[in-house]
């Protein structure tokens, strides 16, 4: 990241936009209520309430002894997740796994500025392994920055089942992030399900190259997964139905990504073939509340 993306973060912050419950002291609103932040209500004093919490000038003026109830203000876990599989590294000119490595390391120091802690995961097979420990300040953060350079892109990547593999020890609230091309027929959906009915908040960015929108393959072409080596090239003639078709079901795959995060309540953004991912970033953490 340049200095100048880098000073436009420092004026930023990143929101929870559900309420976080831990025991960790941070910037987030927590469910419960505290004693260091927002005023937020008052209730009838009971005996055994710390006296030192009744609203006195309430009390002399109305003869009746209130307590003084405040918003807590928690720390959340933010959890990156970035698919590492063979397809992210897209054409020879594409830059997606670069850029899910440059909006995962800005999220990560948007939820450090504000006094969260972070952990990167790689997702390969149906694993996700952490990528060095949890950090919980901008100096963990940049000496990560060089164990995120060295993560290989490889393999296949079953999203559901490596999310899964993490989401099991995944305790209270928090924010979840995935990176991915999502080119997987994994059940990623019932993944991001279950995180959903931990009470996490996800936000899941999709990336996809300029020629995975837009092939710009004609005639006749020998095609084979890249992902798995074993996989035999098959032929086929490339003409321009084929490529009408191709378009509209890269639509109909942006629809149904877009229904789905909507029907979820799961922020949503797509890095596109050309798009600056900080500028994605920027643009779709505001619309969804998640950058402030």
């Amino acid at each position: 990241m340049d200095d100048e993306f880098l000073a436009t973060l420092n004026t930023l912050d990143l929101s929870a936009r559900m309420p976080i419950n831990n025991r960790f002291a941070g910037v987030h609103r927590s469910k419960t209520y505290g004693d260091i932040s927002e005023f937020a209500d008052y209730r009838e004093y009971q005996p055994g309430d710390d006296l030192r919490r009744i609203d006195w000038n309430l009390a002399g003026r109305t003869g009746q002894y209130y307590i003084k109830q405040f918003l807590d203000e928690k720390k959340q876990q933010v959890r990156i997740f970035l698919d590492t599989s063979l397809s992210m590294l897209g054409e020879a000119d594409s830059d997606k796994s670069l850029a899910a490595l440059r909006m995962g390391a800005a999220i990560a120091y948007l939820a450090v500025q504000a006094m969260d802690s972070v952990c990167f995961y790689a997702m390969n097979g149906a694993r996700s392994v952490p990528v060095g420990p949890v950090i919980n300040c901008k100096s963990q953060l940049i000496a990560s920055f060089a164990e995120l350079e060295q993560v290989g892109f490889y393999g296949t990547c079953d999203i559901g089942a490596a999310i899964a593999d993490q989401a099991r020890y995944g305790g209270g609230r928090g924010l979840t992030v995935i990176l991915s091309d999502l080119q997987t027929d994994s059940d990623w959906k019932g993944a991001i399900r279950s995180l959903k009915a931990k009470g996490q908040d996800v936000l899941l960015i999709c990336l996809l190259s300029k020629g995975e929108e837009q092939p710009s393959y004609r005639g006749a072409q020998s095609l084979a997964d890249a992902e798995i080596p074993e996989a035999q090239p098959f032929s086929v003639e490339v003409d321009r139905d084929m490529l009408h078709a191709y378009g509209e079901a890269v639509q109909w795959f942006y629809r149904d990504l877009e229904a789905f995060c909507a029907g979820e309540n799961v922020a949503l953004a797509c890095v596109r073939g050309g798009d600056k991912p900080e500028e994605v970033l920027l643009r779709q953490g505001f619309m969804t509340g998640l950058i402030k």
